[in-house]
């Protein structure tokens, strides 16, 4: 009795796990590759623009009234000024908004070299057709690989 009710669910399992792909996933060509690189290209620049902006905007911020007059030693001067804490939230907004734009062009550059290898190509493949050799056309991926 067991066996008439878990054979069915066994083969119905089965049958997906043999069956072909519907939409079969293309690989990406070369001009894919293109738009990405351009895409992050651009998102680097950006970044590099906001954090040069903020950085020149905490060199243009005002230090502001003196909070706490300090003792000075040497170089070394402990003056508190009022807007002390703004611009070096700015500076280090900056900065690190500048330093994160290092990996979009790392990966940019990445993407641009592998839309130089990876290109269409048309390919010739022969096959036996009604007992005679018949020639088709067909285009394909080509990948260059640098070792």
């Amino acid at each position: 009795m067991r066996i008439i009710f878990c054979l069915p669910i066994l083969l119905a399992l089965n049958t997906g796990a043999i069956s072909q792909q519907q939409n079969p996933v293309q690989p990406p060509v070369s001009e894919d590759y293109l738009k990405k690189s351009k895409k992050q290209k651009k998102a680097a620049w950006i970044l590099v623009g906001s954090g040069a902006v903020l950085i020149a905007t905490a060199a243009i911020i005002p230090r502001g009234d003196l909070e706490y007059d300090g003792i000075d030693i040497g170089p070394y001067s402990s003056d508190k000024y009022q807007n002390d804490g703004i611009k070096s939230g700015f500076l280090i907004a900056g900065g690190i908004t500048a330093l994160g734009s290092i990996p979009f062009f790392i990966v940019s550059h990445k993407n641009r070299k592998r839309a130089t290898t990876v290109s269409l190509k048309m390919e010739k493949a022969v096959y036996i057709y009604k007992q005679n050799y018949a020639a088709t056309r067909f285009p394909a991926v080509r990948m260059k690989m640098n070792f």
